[in-house]
Formats: C-alpha cells, sequence, structure tokens
C-alpha cells in the first residue's frame, strides 16, 4: 500500500510539474503582456519621480507604460500606492529581463517551500509535495503573469512558523502588516498567531503599527494618493474593477454574479435576471451572514480557541466573499489547505480525503469557459458559469459542516 502511494504521488508530481513547465514557465518566458506590466511600470514611474496619485489615472497609466517601452501598455488601480515600490528592485532591466529574472526567482521559491513547509510544521516531505502539486493550475498561473503572490504566501508561512516554533509574536504581526498594505488578505493571517490558544495582541498591535507607518510615510510622501486610491478601492469592494467594470465573469465573485442577475448592463441593453438592487444587496447580506455565522459557531463549539483547522476554515469563507478573485490568487490558500489536508488525513477515512481534494481540484482547473452555455436559461447560465465561486462555497460548506457536527474529530 505505502509503496503504491509513493509510484502513484511521483505520478502525480510529474504531471504536476509537467503542467508548471508547459502552461506557466516557458509562456511566462516570453510572455510581455502580463500583470507583470502593472508592477513593473508602477516600480519604474516611481523611481523617475512620477507621482503615484496619477497612477489611478488608468489613460495616464497606460500612455507612460507606452512611452518607457512597455508595448502592451499596463494598468494600476485598484492596487494600493505601496503596490508601486514591490518591483522597484528589477527596474534595473528591461521589461523582459526583468520579467525573466523574477520567473526564476520564482521557481527557485518553489523548490525551497517545501522544505520550509516541511521544518516549520513538522510534515513529511513527501506529503507536503503532494500537497503543494495540488496547485499546479494557481502555480502555472503565478508565473505566467508574473505575479507575486507565490512569494507572498512563502513570507506568510514563514511568519506563521516562526510564531509555531519559537513563539513569536510581534515580527509575524509587523510581517503580515506590511503585506496587507498591498494584498488586504495576509491580514486574515493574524489569526493563526495565537498564544495559548487565543490571538496574540502582540501581533495585532505590531500589525497595526506596521500599517499605520507605511500610511503616514505614504501620506507625506504624496498627501492626495489616498484619496486617489478611496475613489477606485470603494467601487472594487463591490466587485466593480476600474478599466473592467462589474460585470467580469473571469474575476469569478459574488459581486460579480449579482451585478450580471440584477443590474442593468449597458453593453448588452438589458438584465439578465430581474433589476433590483434590493434583492443584489440581499443576496450579498446573506452570503456574509452564512460565512460569518458558521465561522461563530465553529469557533463556539471549540470554545474560541483560534486553533489551526478552525482558522484555516475560516480564512476559506472569507475567500468565499472576495470581490474578484484569479487563479493565482488561490496560492494564498496554501497553509490553510495544508492544515485543512494535514487534519482530514488524520483523523478520518481515505473517503473524506478523496472528496476534498476532488472538489479542490476542481475548483482550481475549472474555468467558467469550460461550462457549456444555457441559452435558453440565461439566469442560470450566468449562476453556473461561477464554477471558482461555487467550488470554494462548497469546500468552505463541506469542512464547516465536518467541524461543526464532529464529522471529523481533532487532532489531539
Amino acid at each position: 500500500m505505502k509503496k503504491s502511494k509513493y509510484i502513484l504521488g511521483s505520478f502525480f508530481l510529474l504531471c504536476s510539474l509537467s503542467y508548471i513547465i508547459l502552461k506557466g514557465v516557458l509562456p511566462g518566458w516570453n510572455n510581455l503582456s502580463t500583470d507583470f506590466n502593472n508592477y513593473y511600470v508602477s516600480a519604474k514611474l516611481l523611481v523617475t519621480g512620477e507621482p503615484i496619485r496619477q497612477f489611478y489615472d488608468n489613460d495616464w497609466f497606460y500612455n507612460k507604460a507606452i512611452e518607457i517601452g512597455v508595448e502592451n501598455g499596463a494598468k494600476f488601480a485598484p492596487f494600493t500606492p505601496v503596490t508601486a515600490v514591490l518591483y522597484v528592485p528589477l527596474t534595473f532591466w528591461d521589461l523582459l529581463t526583468a520579467k525573466r529574472i523574477w520567473l526564476i526567482s520564482n521557481m527557485l521559491l518553489l523548490c525551497f517551500i517545501p522544505f520550509r513547509l516541511s521544518r516549520l510544521f513538522e510534515w513529511k516531505r513527501f506529503d507536503t509535495l503532494l500537497i503543494l502539486s495540488l496547485f499546479f493550475v494557481p502555480i502555472a498561473s503565478n508565473f505566467n503573469f508574473g505575479q507575486v503572490y507565490l512569494f507572498f504566501s512563502w513570507l506568510i508561512i514563514e511568519a506563521v512558523g516562526a510564531n509555531r516554533m519559537k513563539k513569536k509574536f510581534l515580527v509575524p504581526g509587523i510581517l503580515i502588516g506590511l503585506l496587507a498594505t498591498v494584498k488586504y488578505v495576509p491580514i486574515l493571517f493574524l489569526i493563526y498567531i495565537r498564544s495559548k490558544g487565543q490571538l496574540a495582541r502582540k501581533a495585532l498591535i505590531g500589525s497595526f503599527v506596521a500599517v499605520l507607518t507605511i500610511v503616514i510615510l505614504f501620506f507625506y510622501v504624496d498627501s492626495n494618493v489616498f484619496s486617489s486610491f478611496a475613489s477606485v478601492f470603494s467601487d472594487h469592494l463591490q466587485g466593480d474593477l476600474s478599466g473592467q467594470g462589474k460585470f467580469a465573469i473571469g474575476f469569478q465573485s459574488i459581486d460579480s454574479m449579482l451585478n450580471n442577475l440584477f443590474v442593468y448592463n449597458p453593453a448588452i441593453g438589458y438584465t439578465v435576471g430581474y433589476e433590483s438592487n434590493v434583492l443584489r444587496i440581499l443576496f450579498k447580506v446573506l452570503l456574509i451572514l452564512y460565512v460569518f455565522v458558521l465561522s461563530i459557531l465553529i469557533f463556539k463549539v471549540d470554545q474560541f480557541k483560534f486553533d489551526t483547522v478552525n482558522s484555516s476554515i475560516f480564512i476559506f469563507g472569507a475567500f468565499v466573499l472576495l470581490p474578484a478573485s484569479a487563479s493565482y490568487h488561490f496560492l494564498f490558500l496554501l497553509l490553510p489547505i495544508f492544515f485543512i489536508v494535514h487534519w482530514v488525513k488524520s483523523n478520518s477515512k481515505q473517503i473524506y480525503l478523496i472528496s476534498f481534494i476532488s472538489l479542490l481540484l476542481l475548483t482550481f482547473i475549472v474555468q467558467y469557459h469550460h461550462v457549456p452555455d444555457l441559452v435558453n436559461y440565461k439566469s442560470l447560465n450566468i449562476i453556473i458559469h461561477y464554477p471558482r465561486f461555487w467550488g470554494l462555497f462548497v469546500l468552505f460548506s463541506l469542512i464547516g459542516y465536518w467541524r461543526l457536527y464532529k464529522v471529523i474529530p481533532q487532532s489531539k
């Protein structure tokens, strides 16, 4: 049995690696029409002294990108102002060279992460490699598009691991706070930084101080930058993406789905479902309540102890509510999925683990363009074209049910 596990596992690892090379490394080596442009151009303009507040003018930013030789253009909104700093070290090279350097760095990082997970959390290395290989689609997407999510996920792993091994609170809190000034989501991972089963105050304070320091610093550099950012951020929270609108199915969020169902779309001249702002808000509120109540009940069952499994389920729930998502965003779920798989594998029958992994892979793999069109049922057609959202929703509900009703017992 053990031998067959290693044979099947090795085969899956090989398939996963092949996909990453074919869909991530090879196209990413020469592809200059990707998200990397957005980071690179903003860093380049920052170095030359352009005011960050101007970056939120899409036309201005696009034209500046063309001026500096980025032929496919770029867009900064709705990034945070701090995002402009990220790729500054890469501005010493031209666009293609910089992207290749970043790609190679990410490939090396991918090789390094399994060893860190194994050391920091005392997991078997082969099991760690297998779980990491489940992310072949998000990893390939991150490589191809020159994204930052694998790098951020590694830093989160280091922060949580430092707390686990050495009971450090302040430094992990500061690191997570700094990451949150760029991508928001890392702030959720403070829930892992705990002391005696409860959230660590030092970590919360460190994170707050880090965020406040960055805000003050950027306000000092450009006092108008946050007003420019706020104008696009408020729209972003409602799924209305700057330059892409509120109906973009590709970003697979509850907001986009509800906008398509209940908001008049000028591009097509009608509402797909029934035009009603009240219903749009109602369904969003109901989803928020569902995620919040289920999370609270799970924590309540365990007397509000913030263990790794309950915390991971809560983060899953938060992902269900994201106003926009892409394949590479799933890399933020690296640590939560490691904790959940470890819990399920250690305490239940194999069928539960197979069920979870199968649903996870479907969520990662199935894209909206893979779903057939139901031409005669427009509302239903919209609903079924959000496989990423529904995958996350079902996974959150399933593991929430397992935890709440103790279908799978807690680890000892």
